[in-house]
């Protein structure tokens, strides 16, 4: 491999360096955290397919979306708010199935198409649910 000059060598300006280093922690993070609710969610499921096979059926479809979603939109920081809605949606009907009762939802019915950032909104999913 020939040796680099210093014509080749990039200067990365420290919030591109940040940003790279956000998504990496970022992916790192959920390749930890998707394992752990996939476990969850399928003991949830297998718990519901007895007596409330229907509810069961449903948290299959919704578990379907939560991933569908993660890996459609691994790759944007910014996303609609109501896409990240739809998401919360499906992510607190698992839960649901997990938690029953002690979840509630609460989302926002107003300002939809505003942009957010995917971290911190499904940080805040995250704490909401736990």
């Amino acid at each position: 491999m020939p040796s680099k000059g210093i014509n080749d060598l990039r200067v990365l300006h420290p919030s591109s360096c940040r940003s790279r280093a956000s998504r990496a922690e970022l992916k790192a993070l959920r390749a930890q955290i998707n394992p752990h609710f996939l476990f969850n969610a399928l003991n949830a499921i297998a718990g519901l397919i007895q007596d409330r096979p229907q509810q069961a059926d449903e948290t299959i479809e919704q578990l379907a979306l939560v991933f569908r979603y993660t890996l459609r939109a691994a790759e944007k920081e910014w996303v609609r708010l109501d896409e990240e809605i739809e998401f919360a949606a499906s992510y607190l009907c698992v839960e649901q199935a997990r938690f029953g009762r002690r979840l509630r939802e609460v989302l926002m019915k107003g300002g939809r198409h505003l942009e957010v950032s995917r971290r911190r909104f499904h940080a805040l999913l995250e704490q909401m649910a736990g």
